[in-house]
């Protein structure tokens, strides 16, 4: 990204790529198949949005301008930089950035305040089909087994640790009696 703006000091951020950032991406086996999921930052609405709000009857210039310029841009990067092809350019895939505070208030609303929230207030796994169901038994089964492994194997050693410590204080216990016999026999005498 330095290169590509002949800024070799540049803080790359989105605003200089005009791409969405992908912060991860994972397969999830549910009910009804195998699923590609990935994880955006949060973004506000699309382009299509914005058109229905003028009744689509056209955006004002300097905005179709200023969203061209941007759209070029990151496509211009995606291809330059990254060496990847958009296939899919449509409204519903130019997304505009909210600020933060308004991401803030999006996260309150949508997830904070909603049931969604009790999803993540307990331990328990969220299992969705019966292959989740058994390889979590399958790993309770064998976390089990390695903490009872691990605490005999605790026991053990502190029976080994007890038995010469407890012989000795039981010796020690002995002699103090032997000496207070003796010095009970000498008030006797």
């Amino acid at each position: 990204m330095r290169k590509y703006l002949k800024d070799p000091e540049l803080d790359v951020q989105r605003t200089h790529t005009h791409n969405l950032q992908m912060y991860d991406q994972f397969f999830h086996n549910a009910m009804h198949g195998r699923h590609s999921v990935m994880a955006f930052e949060v973004l506000g609405r699309n382009l299509l949005t914005l058109i229905k709000r003028f009744n689509y009857e056209g955006v004002p210039m300097p905005i179709v301008r200023e969203i061209t310029k941007q759209c070029l841009m990151g496509l211009d990067y995606l291809h330059r930089i990254c060496g990847i092809i958009h296939t899919d350019l449509k409204p519903e895939n130019v997304v505009f950035e909210i600020e933060s505070e308004a991401k803030l208030q999006l996260l309150e609303e949508v997830v904070l305040n909603t049931p969604l929230v009790e999803l993540f207030d307990h331990t328990e796994p969220i299992l969705l089909n019966k292959k989740q169901l058994a390889n979590h038994k399958k790993k309770m089964r064998l976390r089990n087994k390695k903490q009872a492994n691990k605490a005999t194997a605790e026991n053990a050693e502190e029976e080994e640790s007890k038995g010469p410590a407890a012989a000795d204080g039981e010796a020690e216990e002995e002699v103090k009696g032997g000496e207070k016999t003796a010095a009970e026999e000498k008030k006797q005498a």
